[in-house]
């Protein structure tokens, strides 16, 4: 069984990596608990949709706008 699991999870680092820019936690501020819990909690995909929309996430913060879309009120 344990090799079983060490093939799954090389797959899932071979399509994921590891998330220190915090991605996550921008796309799903809840997720942030998570993170302390288990190592795959700390990954991302490399690409696709998931992906597409962690760096859409990013982006909005970066801009200096929220999940919502809406700017930030220190911007004014």
């Amino acid at each position: 069984m344990d090799a079983a699991l060490a093939d799954i999870d090389a797959r899932f680092r071979s399509l994921t990596e590891e998330d220190d820019a915090g991605l996550l936690a921008l796309a799903e501020p809840e997720a942030e608990v998570r993170t302390d819990e288990q190592w795959w909690w700390r990954r991302i995909p490399l690409s696709g949709p998931a992906r597409r929309e962690l760096d859409r996430a990013a982006a909005r913060e970066q801009d200096g706008r929220g999940q919502d879309g809406r700017e930030r009120a220190e911007r004014g």
